[in-house]
């Protein structure tokens, strides 16, 4: 990833110092080691002179500061989304599967707003609002502090064929956390309400009796239930011929 350092000017206490995971710098701006991030250095001596100002790409280490050096960072270095995510997935009428997966420890917040709505800031997405603080449908947020750091929410209470934005920020776990600049949207359109059948069950014959009263025997069944869901088929049915007349083939309804 790259971070950003930028460099306010702080007194460093005698004697020289080792600080690792920074930037190597003396009164020359040594650059032991490189890759990784962004930084800048700029170093004035014990006369109050700036000997040097550099900007480089490094990864490596802060050392060989001398008395009376003057040095400071800061770092900005919010989480970034890894693995193409965030993204969708397991599309259901009602709902769907958010896949997020950033890399390092942190949270994660999403926001479900409908499609084509102004895009919320990342504070809004964190405060689980659309943009302007309203207009959200669905929302929440995760705590991921171990392993890859991936969080995969379940969407759920949308309407069936329906598309929406889908908004997902991150921010790190320090004690003032880094918050991504700007959320990222990804796309969803459920599908269409799913058609359950109901089999098993075969309708009896009769005397004719005038009535549309009927019954039927057999073991009932539900059919197109998709995995995950939770459906019952229970109750009493009442069941009734669509005719009180003399027939074959009379349609049984319940």
């Amino acid at each position: 990833m790259t971070t950003v350092f930028n460099f306010p000017f702080v007194r460093i206490p005698l004697p020289a110092v080792l600080l690792a995971g920074l930037v190597t710098a003396s009164v020359n701006a040594e650059v032991r080691s490189s890759d990784d991030f962004m930084s800048s250095a700029a170093i004035i001596d014990s006369a109050g002179l700036r000997t040097t100002s550099t900007n480089y790409t490094h990864h490596g280490s802060l050392g060989g500061i001398l008395d009376a050096d003057i040095l400071g960072l800061t770092a900005n270095n919010a989480p970034i989304f890894e693995n193409s995510t965030p993204s969708i997935s397991a599309t259901k009428a009602t709902g769907a599967t958010l896949a997020t997966d950033i890399d390092e420890a942190g949270t994660l917040y999403y926001v479900v707003v409908p499609d084509g709505a102004s895009a919320p800031s990342s504070a809004e997405v964190r405060a689980g609002t659309g943009n302007g603080g309203l207009g959200e449908l669905a929302g929440g947020n995760a705590v991921v502090t171990s392993g890859a750091f991936t969080h995969d929410f379940n969407l759920s209470g949308l309407t069936a064929s329906t598309a929406y934005d889908v908004y997902v920020v991150a921010e790190d776990d320090e004690s003032t956390p880094y918050l991504q600049a700007s959320p990222t949207k990804v796309d969803v359109t459920t599908s269409a309400p799913i058609v359950l059948t109901i089999t098993g069950i075969t309708g009896s014959d009769k005397v004719y009796d005038d009535t549309t009263a009927a019954t039927a025997t057999g073991i009932s069944t539900l059919n197109g239930v998709e995995s995950g869901d939770d459906v019952i088929l229970g109750g009493n049915p009442v069941f009734t011929f669509a005719s009180a007349n003399v027939g074959t083939g009379i349609t049984i309804t319940t």
